[in-house]
């Protein structure tokens, strides 16, 4: 629901939503814990959105790289 709209992003990623990532969280059988360092959208993100974190980390790094010759 998230990547629906942007007023659903809006209420999805406001902290006060935090309740309704962990009751949804419950629904899903043998889902891990959320690691301590990472937010539950985030977490959400990495186990069930099928792109390359991996990429897409390599991505950003070497577009901030360029941002620092521009």
């Amino acid at each position: 629901l998230a990547r629906t709209s942007k007023a659903f992003r809006a209420l999805l990623m406001n902290k006060s939503s935090r309740s309704l990532w962990l009751a949804s969280m419950k629904c899903v059988e043998d889902l891990p814990k959320c690691p301590p360092y990472m937010n539950e959208p985030a977490y959400i993100n990495l186990l069930f959105f099928s792109h390359c974190h991996v990429r897409v980390l390599i991505q950003s790094d070497i577009l901030s790289e360029m941002d620092l010759y521009a």
